[in-house]
């Protein structure tokens, strides 16, 4: 059996790949042998890196380990296989992820709908795509009407985000001037001296549409157990 640990790192680092054997037979492994394959997200091998050969006595273990030059790969998250080949048999692959990071806060969602009339919670969804703690990230959100920007703009508090994990920070967006309809926003993100910015549609609808919505669901319910109970009467009058 083998067990595979790989270290994350940040571009142009070297990570370090642990492969552990476990012999269980009761007879010695004479010759045991890892391979680590790393591929794109085309699936296509893009590098193979293989161990010196050992020998693992019977009921005990072994580490292989294996460095990791990132220098050519670049940033990015690259599936990795790994599996030891021991006296003419191989152990099954086991598969994980070398994550090599940049310094980048990636936006991932934000709010795309909001009701005129209102002052609604606008999130935005950040992840950190570093390898280190990402620190005092804020946001500026800006809107825009056919093009023309809105004097309203929105500034979120900063916000820590863990290497790879992911944050929400938000605003409050005054909807109580904008008339419903199709507007674009535009959001930055600011963070170690870098700024990450995405921009799309955004969504200003009347309370009613959202009302009419749960209107036709209850109508469309009601008119279902309508015909259920005329369907059911129906059934009685026949069998009486």
């Amino acid at each position: 059996e083998a067990e595979l640990e790989i270290v994350d790192i940040n571009e142009g680092e070297t990570s370090t790949a642990t492969i552990r054997v476990i012999n269980y037979g009761l007879e010695n492994i004479r010759r045991a042998v890892a391979t680590l394959e790393i591929y794109d997200l085309e699936g296509q091998v893009i590098d193979t890196l293989t161990s010196p050969a050992i020998t693992v006595p019977s009921r005990q273990s072994d580490v292989f380990t294996l460095s990791i030059d990132s220098t050519t790969y670049g940033a990015g998250i690259f599936p990795v296989t790994a599996a030891v080949d021991y006296d003419a048999l191989r152990t099954d692959p086991i598969s994980k992820e070398l994550r090599i990071g940049t310094l980048y806060a990636n936006i991932t969602n934000y709010t795309d709908t909001v009701i005129t009339g209102k002052i609604t919670l606008f999130e935005v969804h950040l992840q950190n795509r570093w390898n280190n703690k990402l620190e005092h990230v804020y946001t500026e959100i800006k809107l825009f009407k056919d093009g023309v920007p809105l004097s309203q703009v929105l500034r979120t508090p900063s916000v820590e985000i863990q290497p790879w994990r992911t944050a929400i920070t938000s605003a409050f967006l005054d909807a109580s001037t904008l008339e419903p309809g199709m507007y674009e926003i535009e959001i930055t993100a600011y963070y170690h001296g870098k700024t990450t910015v995405v921009r799309g549609p955004l969504k200003i609808i009347n309370h009613f549409e959202l009302s009419m919505t749960i209107i036709l669901v209850g109508v469309i319910i009601l008119m279902l157990v309508i015909d259920f109970l005329v369907w059911i009467i129906h059934k009685r009058n026949s069998d009486e």
